[in-house]
């Protein structure tokens, strides 16, 4: 059966008006291009809903929070331009940072959140789990709000043994 599901405005377990109509849900799937930025949807208050039925639009079978969070875009670095996008969640004290840059293959590269900007950013504030393929994920012991403040970079290295290329750096704002 089909099952309609929207991004609502508000939060769960009682989200409010619909924002953002989605794709229903068929065997388990949906995917929607909406019109939104990812950074709009990130600054809060929104849930993403789905109902049981188009019949039974009344009860809801599933609900999450849209995290708060920040989306930046992270540029070619002093050496290189290995560019793409970093999504940074909060977590209270603590923020998760996904980054997504165009994968080296086989290439392991180390990544750090530094203190200073790009394009020659400073020490090494806080370690990155190395990006493999392109992805990383990691859980900083800062929270979003003091990251937002300014003064870091987030920036990636073209290989363990070449550390000191830096290949690709973003801002965070």
């Amino acid at each position: 059966v089909p099952q309609p599901v929207h991004i609502h405005e508000g939060a769960c377990p009682a989200p409010g008006a619909v924002k953002y109509p989605l794709t229903n849900i068929v065997d388990g799937k949906s995917t929607t291009q909406i019109d939104a930025k990812l950074a709009d949807l990130l600054k809060g208050g929104f849930a993403i809903n789905a109902h049981l039925s188009a019949a039974d639009s009344g009860k809801y079978v599933a609900c999450g929070n849209v995290p708060q969070g920040a989306f930046l875009a992270v540029d070619k670095g002093r050496d290189g331009d290995q560019h793409g996008a970093a999504v940074l969640i909060s977590q209270g004290a603590k923020t998760e940072v996904n980054l997504f840059l165009m994968p080296l293959p086989g290439v392991s590269q180390p990544a750090h959140i530094h203190e200073g900007a790009c394009p020659a950013p400073g020490a090494v504030k806080f370690p990155l789990t190395s990006l493999a393929e392109g992805k990383s994920k990691t859980v900083v012991d800062v929270s979003l709000a003091d990251l937002s403040k300014g003064g870091y970079a987030i920036n990636a290295h073209l290989s363990s043994q070449e550390a000191g290329k830096y290949v690709a750096c973003g801002n965070i704002k």
